[in-house]
This record gives structure tokens, sequence and C-alpha cells, in this order.
């Protein structure tokens, strides 16, 4: 996952800092974790390499790990005091729709962070009103539904569906509830894998029209002064069939399957001079 830094981060960073790693419980980097092929050191690489890259730079780093409660991240703030998070948290008490919840606290008290701020966090979750938002400032998106959990789905929301489509869960990430059966063609298929996905999640599903082209992924960094990174790109091989050739949970994180389809991530190639974004304020 890439985050865009706080400016208060890109200000300070050639100072020796105190930086507290949030981090999930089971993903404590470990110092004596130094082989990249343990399973081990691959379950927590990131935090491995953050931590290893901030103490590299000449800096204090306290791993604090957060899952459930607060308390952590406030006993180090008082005992510590930090100058700065650097938030690796993905969700809080196993609910990826309240992450943002911990960084504002972290906005309250005072203690800047990496990432998102605790608003854009949660507009960028919520799929559907990403996209409304989007739309009001003309910027073309997928046409979609939502169909919320526990909810009869009524009929005439399947009257004029753009098919074929994408089911996604609506708030989660990391493609969590995708897979081949997401991509559906017909009404039947349609309403099977809602039902699907609401009982993996147990949350509201949206079904957004399928948009045959590039995965393509951009990096952003900075606030009022933006810096847009190498566009990166998920690309498949030509053996890979069009159910396959999507984000689906096993593409990012099963190594067997992506080497099975031809999986492969990296720079973008041949992109045309108007999708080149340049830095800009």
């Amino acid at each position: 996952m890439i985050t865009t830094l706080y400016t208060d981060f890109i200000s300070l960073i050639m100072k020796k800092l105190r930086i507290m790693l949030l981090v999930h419980p089971e993903m404590e980097p470990l110092d004596h974790l130094t082989d990249p092929k343990d399973p081990a050191y691959l379950k927590c690489a990131t935090e491995i390499d953050v931590k290893r890259a901030l103490l590299k730079l000449g800096h204090e780093v306290r791993v604090v790990k957060v899952h459930d409660e607060l308390r952590p991240i406030r006993k180090t703030i008082e005992q510590w005091q930090p100058h700065i998070a650097f938030n690796l948290l993905e969700d809080f008490a196993g609910d990826g729709a309240l992450d943002f919840y911990v960084v504002s606290y972290l906005d309250m008290v005072g203690i800047p962070f990496t990432g998102c701020n605790p608003r854009g966090m949660m507009l960028a979750r919520d799929k559907a009103l990403s996209k409304k938002i989007l739309h009001y400032h003309r910027i073309k998106v997928p046409e979609f539904r939502i169909f919320p959990w526990r909810k009869k789905i009524k009929t005439q929301k399947l009257k004029n569906l753009p098919y074929p489509m994408i089911i996604k869960s609506n708030i989660e990430q990391g493609s969590v509830g995708i897979s081949q059966a997401s991509y559906v063609t017909n009404d039947k298929e349609l309403l099977n894998r809602i039902e699907q996905l609401h009982n993996i999640t147990q949350g509201d599903a949206i079904a957004e029209q399928y948009i045959d082209g590039r995965e393509l992924y951009v990096g952003i960094l900075g606030n009022e002064r933006l810096e847009v990174l190498p566009i990166r790109e998920l690309s498949f091989s030509n053996k890979a069939t069009q159910e396959q050739r999507i984000a689906t949970y096993n593409v990012k994180w099963n190594d067997k399957y992506r080497e099975k389809i031809g999986f492969k991530y990296g720079f973008a190639r041949d992109i045309q001079n108007g999708l080149r974004i340049p830095s800009f304020s």
C-alpha cells in the first residue's frame, strides 16, 4: 500500500526524530527476522523495511502495537513524546471502516502522522461516496449500484444494468471479497455474487460497470504541494482469461496463483503524453 506523507514529516525529515511506528500486533517487525525468504519475515516485510529505513536515517523508533484500544498510543505520547507517528495500521479492532478513527485521535492530540487525514480516509474508503464526489467535479466514473447488507434487493435496481459488472465490497480494501466470480454478466450471476459477498464481508456491496483496460496505480506525496510518483501497472500474460484479468484477492496475495496466470507488477510503459502527470502545486 502507497501512502501520502504528512507535511510535517517532509519538513522534519532531515532532523533526528522520535518516531512512533504504529503496527498491528501480529505485524511486529522483530529484529531477529533477517531472512527475506522466511514466511515470518514475508508476513511483516513492510513493517521491517520501514523500521530499518528509519533507523538507518538516524531516527529513534518505538514500535507501538494497536488492536482495539488507543491506550498504547496515548501512553507512548505521554511518556516518550514522539515527534511523529508513522502509521501502518489498516484497521482498528479488525474493522477496516474504523481505521480513520486512530488518525483522528492523532490529529486531536497534535501528533503529526504519515498518510491521509481522517476526512480523506473516510471519503476514499467509501467507493460509492468517492464516485459521487468525482462525478460532481465532472470526472467520469463507471456506472454503479449499491446493494445494502440485510436489505431485500428491489426489482427496479436490476433494470438497465450495464453488464458486464464487477461486484465488490463498498468499503473493504486490498481486493477483499473479489474473485473471478465477481465478474458477472447477467442478473442471476449478480444476485448470487451479492449474496455471497454479503456473507463474506457483512457489509454493503457495490456493483460497478466493468471497464476493460489497463490497471494503473498512481502514488501521490504531499499536501498543498503534490508530487506524483511514477505510474505502476498490474498486468497479465496472454494465458490469463478475461475473468482472470482483474485484481482479485488471489492476484494481490497468493504468490502461486500470480505465477500461474503470469501476473506482473512494475512501472507502466507506453503511456500517452496526455496521461503523464507532472508535479504540481
